[in-house]
């Protein structure tokens, strides 16, 4: 499995704002503009000792959602948020890939 392309903004190289349905364009230009003000919670997550996943900052050591060894696993992150398996978490890496493109399935 090869990741796509991305663009600097993080879209997949190809796909051109003319394909995408309005809504879908719509929604990725208020995440866009949102985007800047989610950088640094973001960077420190990425350095914390553990995830902590949704609203209420739950940690991955209650929660048990990743597998222990991720080594060799095809996985992706919808609506990943902070993106912490993609950016490195142990075991993460290739092979492991974040969307928070809205998808119709």
């Amino acid at each position: 499995m090869t990741a796509p392309a991305l663009d600097a903004l993080g879209h997949a190289e190809g796909v051109t704002e003319g394909a995408l349905p309005e809504h879908v364009a719509a929604n990725r230009e208020h995440w866009d503009a949102l985007a800047p003000q989610w950088v640094a919670p973001a960077e420190r997550n990425w350095v914390a000792g553990e995830p902590d996943w949704g609203i209420w900052g739950t940690p991955e050591s209650k929660l048990q959602l990743l597998p222990e060894d991720m080594a060799g696993l095809d996985a992706i992150e919808l609506g990943c948020g902070t993106a912490y398996v993609p950016r490195g978490w142990p075991g993460g890496g290739p092979g492991w890939w974040a969307s928070t493109t809205p998808s119709s399935s």
